[in-house]
């Protein structure tokens, strides 16, 4: 019986102790090293919490300058908070380790990006001395595409099966309510630990340059096979649908055609004939999957020009004026 009290406590104050640290700036332990650089006295080294994320995702860096006091060693960021194709969310100063003399700097910074694909983060620069310069190799990161599948809570394994799949077929009667506790406590605690990693999160970057882009990027690809014309149809209306998302805070890609320009109605920006473009848009696309219609490449080539003017048509107004 105290195991049954005292068992699910201690997983829970481990997991919750765990979070604390995070917020006093303990570098993770998991943290892999995908980049340095050694001159004379002097290392830089970046480590990331991970080298894959989906688009928009922040991605934790933690950078690491070595040197002695005497090289007066400062590591250099861009001022326009953007590194390549990345968005610099936030930089911290991580005062963990800084009592050891050899760091002379320590920095934690929050990354995201709406590339998708193979994305390279930039070569990292330390100064020192008089005009001593220090570089790092650029590091490669691979961004999953948001419109090349949705969250599946399914696809997660439940965490009392997997517990409970480890215990011997003998176990006493107390282990399955003290596995089920602890498990509760751990996923209260991992929620309040995304919760407060995530309530700063800003925009990853402008909406209409993610649309944009992928958008030359399927124009790129050339025209579908005939077999394929769907596929293509569907992918156009999905970066369609992200952008709806992203640029008016309306979630499009859960939305039924009639749900999404419903909403779209309340946007006042949007002018009578964007309206129109989404409209056939989202209704061919409703033809081709619910009724099963078909579309040729002509009809994909105008797709992606009708998808590009309505992108171009909802620019917000304060991106063209700081244009």
């Amino acid at each position: 019986m105290k195991i049954m009290i005292t068992t699910p406590c201690l997983l829970g104050a481990s997991i919750l102790g765990a979070c604390d640290r995070a917020g006093t700036n303990a570098a993770p332990a998991e943290h892999a090293l995908v980049a340095s650089a050694e001159q004379e006295d002097v290392r830089i080294e970046i480590h990331a919490g991970s080298t894959r994320a989906e688009a928009g995702e922040p991605i934790e860096l933690i950078l690491t300058l070595e040197a002695p006091p005497s090289r007066r060693a400062e590591l250099h960021l861009p001022d326009d908070g953007r590194l390549g194709v990345f968005d610099v969310l936030r930089v911290e100063d991580d005062r963990t380790g800084l009592n050891d003399l050899k760091i002379a700097e320590k920095r934690r910074l929050l990354l995201s990006t709406l590339e998708s694909g193979s994305v390279e983060l930039p070569s990292i620069e330390a100064h020192y001395g008089t005009d001593s310069i220090l570089r790092t190799n650029p590091a490669e990161f691979t961004i999953d595409s948001l419109i090349e599948g949705e969250f599946d809570p399914a696809s997660f394994a439940d965490i009392r099966p997997a517990v409970d799949d480890m215990l011997d077929s003998e176990r006493p009667d107390w282990i399955i309510p003290t596995a089920v506790g602890g498990a509760a406590l751990i996923a209260i605690a991992l929620a309040i630990a995304f919760a407060l990693a995530f309530r700063k999160r800003l925009p990853p970057r402008v909406p209409h340059e993610w649309a944009l882009a992928e958008l030359d990027r399927i124009e790129a690809e050339g025209p579908p096979r005939e077999e394929r014309t769907t596929e293509r149809y569907e992918r156009i209306e999905n970066i369609v649908r992200w952008y709806v998302a992203f640029r008016f805070a309306i979630d499009a890609p859960d939305r039924t055609s009639n749900e999404l320009l419903d909403a779209i109605q309340d946007h006042h920006d949007v002018s009578d004939d964007a309206r129109v473009i989404l409209e056939r848009i989202v209704r061919e696309s409703d033809r081709v999957k619910f009724a099963g219609g078909v579309v040729s490449p002509e009809d994909c080539r105008i797709a992606v020009g009708s998808a590009r003017l309505f992108v171009q048509q909802t620019i917000a107004r304060e991106t063209e004026e700081a244009a």
